[in-house]
């Protein structure tokens, strides 16, 4: 693995976390917002990722609730 600075992203994929997932398992994720487009790669999987917000798009008061219930699922303290 070179060294520097990876995206969260990239080093899920290089790592292959995601592989050992066994979607007949019921096995899935809960991931953050920096790793948005995972479902990309594994379409199978149930991942749960918080909905982002971008430039002219805020969030629904929907979508922020959906947030605060992963928010608190992924938190384990």
């Amino acid at each position: 693995m070179p060294g520097g600075a990876w995206h969260d992203l990239t080093l899920l994929r290089y790592s292959g976390v995601l592989s050992r997932l066994d979607p007949e398992a019921d096995e899935g994720a809960m991931l953050d917002k920096g790793y948005v487009g995972a479902r990309k790669d594994r379409p199978e999987l149930p991942l749960f990722l918080p909905h982002r917000a971008s430039r002219g798009h805020p969030l629904t008061e929907e979508q922020r609730a959906e947030n605060g219930i992963i928010a608190r699922y992924r938190i384990v303290v």
